[in-house]
């Protein structure tokens, strides 16, 4: 047998369930809550001025989803905070059909106010919820924008889709979720976005 024949024989992909277990049972660390929660006011503050609004409303559809499956896991939910979720889903559908239309990106000050409460929900539900909650709510998330994309969404849905779907959840999935990277999409992808101000 040759010497990198051997090599190759060598290497070995150790999975540890128990570290995985551990790790997937801690709570997000927060600084990283603070990091996102700094993300999403970002976001809002510049989406509110009329800058790089399209991807800060790709952000906050993402944002709105997540907080939609993370209320449905029961980490802070309840018909007060899916209400919170409906409407901050219906505020950016509207939005998006306004800008669509010809129209501008500017938000009505009801349509503000409901994603202020949509970024204060989300971040209660991350100081709340597990790595592994947060992983699975991802996934699930993804795989419901992509049925919606589909056309298997129920009648009366209101679909957002953002950055986050099947495709790029199994793509980034495999990074292992620590204190720096728990968020799968709209995050730091939102930094990579349009650098330009949106008409």
């Amino acid at each position: 047998m040759s010497r990198r024949a051997r090599q190759r024989r060598q290497v070995r992909i150790v999975t540890d369930p128990i570290s995985l277990a551990i790790a997937n049972a801690r709570a997000i660390a927060p600084e990283d809550v603070a990091m996102h929660e700094r993300i999403m006011q970002t976001a809002l503050d510049e989406f509110s001025r009329g800058l790089h609004c399209h991807a800060h409303w790709l952000s906050m559809a993402d944002c709105a989803n997540m907080a939609q499956t993370l209320a449905e896991m029961r980490i802070v939910g309840g018909a007060e905070v899916m209400a919170i979720v409906h409407a901050s889903q219906a505020t950016l559908a509207a939005v998006m059909q306004r800008h669509q239309a010809g129209g501008s990106w500017t938000l009505r000050a009801p349509e503000l106010a409901s994603l202020r409460d949509l970024v204060w929900l989300h971040t209660q539900q991350l100081r709340t919820a597990s790595h592994g909650e947060f992983a699975r709510a991802a996934h699930i998330t993804a795989e419901r924008v992509s049925q919606a994309r589909a056309g298997n969404a129920p009648r009366d849905a209101i679909v957002i889709e953002g950055q986050l779907n099947a495709q790029t959840w199994r793509s980034e999935a495999a990074t292992p979720i620590n204190d720096t990277t728990f968020m799968p999409a709209s995050g730091p992808r939102m930094q990579n976005a349009n650098t330009e101000a949106d008409a």
